[in-house]
Formats: C-alpha cells, structure tokens, sequence
C-alpha cells in the first residue's frame, strides 16, 4: 500500500486513487494497559478495508532486539539475537519499595530482598554484612579451619548477638560475654539456663546425666502424698547420674586440706547470701566433720552435736561423740570407740515362758549384739538349715570347707554325720575300724556267691559222641585205602586174643568203621539272678551351716 501523488503521476488524480490515499492514513493511535505494546488504525474504505498495526514498545533502539518475558523479569541474553526473561528473579514494587525477589514473584511488605526455594552461597573469606560500616555485625564461613563466626561490629556492653522463635527468645550473648537462655536477665549470672542440662560421651542411658530443677509439681521426686521425702519447701536441684554409674567429686590435694564441703545461708533478697553454717564438710585426707571442720588427732569422723539412729551404725575406725547417741538398731564399731554423751538402746525384753528366750547375741561383721528368740550357739556351732542356702542368717556359713571370719567350716556337703566316740581332741569315729573324722566310700560290692543252678536238657550245649563199629580181627594190617578198613585198623597183640578153642594164632588186628551219635542239647542261654536295691534309707537335704561368728 502506497500513497499516490498527483506530482508523481503528472496528471489529475481519480476518486479511486484518492480514497486509497486517504485510507492509508492512520486516523487514531493507542497504548495497551502494560504499556508494551502501541496500536496504529486505518481509516479504510471501499476499496480498502480497515485495518490495525501492532508495534511492540522496545526500549532499545537500532538492532537490538525486544523485551522477553513477563512484567517485572530480569532480562537476559538468551542468544546473539534475542533477549531472555528470568521467572525465577523479579523486581516487585507492590509494597511501595523496590525490591529484588529470587526464587517468588512477589515480596512481603518491608522486604528488598526474598529468596526462596534454594540456597544462598557466599565463597570461603565472603563476609555478609548487615548494617551500616560504622556498626556492623557479619556472618563469615571459612579460613584455614573452617569457622562459622557470627560478629556484632558494634564494640557495646549491650550490643547482643540474640536467636529467637517467633518472639520468643531462646539464647542471647550479650557484648559482654554473658550467655542468656530463655529471656533471662543478664543480672542474674555469666551463664544462666533456663531449664535443665544433659551432658555425657553420648546421650544412651549409660552416658546421660542430667541436672535439673524441681518443685512439687515434678512426681519423680514426691507429691505430698503421705510422708514428704524431703522436709520444707518442695523445691531444688538434682544432679542424676547414668544408668548404673557413680557420681563422683574429685578433690586434687597435696597437703589434705582441701575439701568437698556442704554449707548453708539464709535467704537474701539480693539473691547473694552470705554463707555461715556448716553442714557437712569431707577432707582431702579422708576425714568427715559434721557440723565442724575439726577432727581431732587420731580419729576420721567428728559430729557436733547428737547422733540419731533409725538402724544399725558401723565404724570400722575411730570416733568421738561428744553428744547423745540413740539408736533403734546394732550398733557396732571394729577400733576404738568413745562416747561422751549418752548411749541409748531399748530394753530387751524378759522371757514370757521356759521356751520363749530373749537373748543378745554377737553378730556378724563387726556388729555387737542382736536379740534373737533362742538360745546362743557358740562359734564353731552347727545346725541344719532348711531356707535357701545363699540367705543364711547374719554370722553363719556353709559348711563347704571355706574359711570365714579365720573360722574353718568342715566340708559336709552330700555327707551322713557320724557321732563322735572319743572324749578329748578334734571329734573322730572308730566305725570304720581306725579312729578318723571322715571316711566311707560311695561305691561298694556284693561279697557272696550265686545260688546252685542245675542244667536243664534245652541249657545243656549242643554236642555228639564219636564210636568205633568193630567188624573182625585179622593177622594183617592192611592199612587204609583201596580194599583196606573203612575206618581204620587197631593193633591188639599176637598172642591176647584168640579164636575159638584157643588155636588160631592170627588175631592180631581189628578191623573197624567210625561214627558218631546223633547231636543233642539246645545251647539254649540263662543267667543267674543276684537280689540288689538301693543300700539308702528315705532321705532329706538340708544344709549344715556352721555359726563363725
């Protein structure tokens, strides 16, 4: 489509020709909502029809070619021709301020930058600042070790580095080096944490501990249901061990002095209280004071004021009370003891019949004295047990041939006990002939013989006997072969047996066949019964235990 000019034609112009000229002019001209895009429109007429041209709005001029991708994409260079738009990076202004969106295609309000669905990677040495180069704080990985450094810039007692959940804090480290969990002031402590600690080589239940606090609502240690385990308030603090394991308090010393002591205060309002009372105080040197720090020369244990005791009290060293000492139980001390208070023990009871008897017994271990309802046995007294032989009563053993106590129990097991005939000396029998303490044998045997026994015909053994069938006598001994005797010739003498009338001189050999009898008898077996039974009478196991004191 072109315009045509009278000038250029050299003549006057038709209507037809004029109408196509003013059809290619465009009348009107409009712009699309997003701005991309600006619209040109023809007149037309009969000869040509209205009509429309699109032109694309490109900000670049010449040769370059136009925009790519949605409103608000980061343009790229896809190829030497054309442009690229980035879905994945957006500039968005929807909140009133510029801001940069990777990953979305809109930022929430008070965003400049919004990442999502991928990481941000900042190259060993790379510091990401935040804040303005007088005071910053950084996050910097990397360096020949690899740290993770987390920096507030900003040299203040109270510039805090600080983590949160929503807006709940969780842990702050103040510009000062206190370390804060949960909110809690930093008056209260270089390093407070609110809630307990678990630390061990691992977190199994053989490794774990634990220490925390608890009040009355925590069930594990008492809930005012009948007697409280502790008195006054319920309340405190709890170091628990692992499973199965020692919690220990290890003291280095070199003169002994030093000590794991146990000290109390009253309450202060400044939450500072000045501690003034001893409790219990344990030395280096393996002495115990309770109530004191003083232990007098010689002695392990010193306790200032009174001893109390619901059981049996034990010491194996030296002690000094210079207090009452009660006790419901034994009492017993293996060294040296010395009271200088008072010394308390219930009363034994009389005996309320001949064969109801109260008496004090020395017990086992070390322990002076226990009330027992029987007569006393003696060390080295024995008696059958019939309860379980790993529960005997306290100061009594088995009589295994151990030794206990420097006692020697005799080894009774799986034996009968013979009474003792003599009447001085270590207790021996003369059962067996000889006087011993032991003796007897579990095997034995029979000395007696079987009954007669007469053979029956079926016992007797299968058998025959061998004959010789006599036939005649001769002079000759024509031996055995062809013609000869069918069994064999026997030599009878020349002059011993003769003929009829004593005349005939030729007798000298007899002529006879062999044979056998038929066989007879069975082979048929038997034995001989001999009567034997068990050689003991009814029987019950109890142990002999042997009383060693």
């Amino acid at each position: 489509m072109a315009i045509t000019l009278r000038s250029n034609k050299g003549t006057a112009l038709t209507y037809n020709e004029l109408d196509v000229n003013f059809s290619s002019v465009f009348y009107s001209a409009s712009l699309s909502s997003d701005l991309s895009q600006l619209s040109l429109y023809y007149t037309g007429s009969a000869v040509q029809s209205a009509s429309t041209i699109n032109i694309p709005l490109n900000p670049y001029t010449g040769s370059q070619p136009e925009v790519a991708g949605n409103v608000g994409e980061l343009q790229f260079k896809l190829n030497p021709t054309q442009f690229g738009g980035a879905s994945a990076i957006v500039y968005d202004n929807s909140t009133g301020v510029d801001a940069l969106v990777l990953g979305a295609t809109t930022a929430a309000t008070g965003e400049k930058l919004r990442v999502e669905g991928g990481d941000v990677y900042l190259k060993d040495g790379a510091d990401f600042k935040i804040g303005t180069d007088s005071a910053n704080a950084t996050i910097t990985y990397g360096g020949t070790t690899k740290d993770l450094i987390l920096r507030n810039n900003f040299s203040d007692s109270n510039a805090n580095i600080e983590l949160y959940n929503g807006i709940t804090p969780l842990l702050t480290v103040t510009g000062d080096g206190k370390v804060l969990h949960r909110g809690a002031a930093n008056t209260l402590g270089d390093f407070v944490i609110s809630g307990s600690i678990i630390f061990g080589k691992d977190h199994g239940n053989n490794y774990r501990s634990k220490l925390f606090t608890w009040d009355s609502g925590n069930t594990r240690i008492e809930n005012n249901v009948g007697a409280n385990l502790l008195p006054g308030n319920e309340r405190g603090i709890i170091l628990e061990g692992p499973h199965n394991a020692h919690i220990l308090m290890g003291i280095q010393s070199t003169t002994g002095n030093e000590s794991f002591s146990i000290i109390s205060a009253p309450p202060s309002s400044s939450a500072e209280p000045t501690y003034n009372r001893m409790v219990a105080h344990f030395a280096a040197d393996g002495k115990v004071g309770i109530g004191t720090t003083t232990i007098p020369t010689g002695h392990t244990l010193a306790v200032s004021g009174s001893i109390h005791g619901f059981s049996n009290l034990n010491i194996s060293g030296s002690a000094v009370i210079t207090g009452s000492l009660s006790t419901l139980g034994s009492l017993s001390a293996q060294l040296n003891g010395f009271i200088g208070g008072t010394l308390s023990i219930d009363e034994i009871p009389t005996a309320s019949s001949t064969t109801n008897y109260n008496f004090l017994v020395a017990q086992g271990y070390g322990q002076v004295v226990k009330q027992i309802a029987a007569a006393p046995i003696p060390q080295g007294g024995i008696i059958m047990w019939s309860g379980a032989v790993h529960q005997l009563p306290p100061g009594w053993n088995l009589c295994n041939g151990s030794t206990y106590n420097s006692v020697v129990t005799p080894d009774l097991r799986n034996k009968f006990v013979v009474s003792s005939n003599n009447t001085t000396g270590t207790p021996t029998t003369t059962v067996s002939g000889s006087a011993v303490s032991t003796g007897g044998d579990i095997a034995h045997s029979h000395g007696d013989n079987t009954n007669p026994h007469t053979l029956t015909f079926a016992q007797m053994p299968s058998h025959n006997h061998a004959y010789k069938d006599s036939y005649f006598i001769e002079y000759n001994n024509p031996g055995v072969g062809a013609n000869a005797a069918i069994g064999g010739v026997d030599y009878v003498g020349g002059t011993k047996y003769k003929g009829s009338g004593d005349s005939d001189t030729d007798n000298r050999y007899v002529y006879w066949r062999g044979g056998t009898t038929a066989s007879t008898g069975n082979s048929t077996s038997h034995n001989h019964g001999i009567d034997s039974d068990f050689h003991l009478p009814p029987y019950f196991a109890l142990a002999y235990i042997m009383y060693t004191g």
